[in-house]
């Protein structure tokens, strides 16, 4: 296994507007009140902070991972959500309980 230590722009494209852009990822950031967000570049030059769930990135880099002697039980069907619904779910449940 390779060890890279560096900082490498990640190709992706943003939903701004209903339309995707061409963006290059730069890194995560947070910040109370508003949670976790992507900087990210656009075409033009112009850097802007995105919600994760506007984001989707072009290289599959999940396919280059070892997940070890994980073995799948059966079949798995999986309901995603928007992140941001996610958030809104957990929030809810801690003010309000179950």
């Amino acid at each position: 296994m390779e060890v890279k230590i560096g900082h490498e722009l990640r190709p992706c494209m943003v939903l701004v507007n209903g339309k995707e852009k061409k963006a290059l990822f730069h890194c995560w950031g947070s910040r109370v009140g508003v949670g976790t967000f992507g900087i990210v570049e656009f075409e033009d030059g112009n850097v802007v902070e995105a919600d994760p769930w506007t984001m989707r990135f072009l290289e599959k880099r999940v396919k280059d991972y070892d997940f070890g002697d994980i073995q799948v039980c059966g079949e798995v069907n999986y309901i995603f959500r928007p992140l941001k619904a996610n958030i809104m779910f957990r929030l809810a449940i801690m003010l309000f309980g179950e």
